[in-house]
């Protein structure tokens, strides 16, 4: 993969906790289709339907505020950043 490529990556991912850690969820749409399903619910029982997951998003930050996300980068040769 291309290194612009996986910078740009990079700045969505970071901008993505960033949205969150300000609990500016009216730009995930920038982030996120506005109808992903999310089919890996944890904790939120949000239903399997488009736009369900920004609701379950919400509703984790009230649940566990003040829930605050600190990303690490790790450089992977040759496949790209990875967030964790």
């Amino acid at each position: 993969m291309d290194i612009s490529k996986l910078a740009s990556n990079k700045k969505v991912v970071e901008n993505f906790f960033k949205v969150i850690n300000l609990r500016q969820t009216e730009k995930l749409l920038e982030f996120m289709s506005k109808d992903v399903i999310d089919h890996n619910k944890i904790i939120h029982g949000e239903d399997d339907k488009p736009g369900a997951a920004f609701d379950g998003i919400r509703l984790q930050l009230v649940a566990f505020n003040p829930l605050h996300f600190h990303l690490k980068s790790a450089r992977i040769p040759l496949q790209g950043v990875a967030q964790r």
